[in-house]
């Protein structure tokens, strides 16, 4: 018996491990490198339309979210410090909102003050675009406008690396 609960404790332990590393392996998808689509969209503090054009020479971080997904607003908070770190190197952070509603957006915004882009996508156009089906799911585009990096979830530490390594 102790053999069998042994040999079964391993098969779980190794099932788990696999499991884990085929979500991390998804988690950040490899596309070949293109030019990420222009879009306009209206920033919901000021009310003015921002353009992903408007960024040219810029690395930029576009995040897919919504105010109802817990761990989109996790990932809120990481590019808020992400932000405050890397914005005088070069760095634009962009949160694409899809919430329905945009009444409950501006109140959530008023509630957890963020110093970057928020832009509303009710219709989910941009989002459609940039062919996101989870959220949230963040975009790095170079100086030169093309997509280097797509990532489902937020793995702090790969993305930070990875617009590091892009704003050299």
């Amino acid at each position: 018996m102790g053999v069998s609960n042994c040999m079964t404790r391993s098969l779980v332990v190794s099932l788990i491990l696999v499991a884990l590393l085929s979500t991390c392996l998804l988690a950040a998808e490899s596309e070949p490198a293109k030019v990420a689509p222009d879009f306009t969209l209206t920033d919901v503090s000021t009310g003015k339309p921002v353009s992903l054009s408007d960024f040219k020479g810029k690395v930029v971080v576009i995040d897919f979210w919504a105010t109802w997904c817990i761990p989109c607003r996790k990932a809120l908070k990481f590019y808020e410090k992400l932000c405050r770190e890397k914005r005088n190197e070069g760095l634009v952070i962009i949160a694409i909102s899809i919430d329905h509603r945009e009444k409950k957006l501006k109140n959530y915004i008023s509630k957890h003050p963020i110093s970057f882009y928020v832009l509303h996508d009710p219709d989910k156009t941009v989002m459609k675009k940039f062919k996101v089906f989870k959220i949230p799911t963040t975009y790095i585009i170079d100086r030169d406008g093309t997509i280097q990096s797509k990532y489902i979830g937020i793995i702090e530490k790969v993305i930070k690396a990875r617009v590091e390594e892009l704003l050299k």
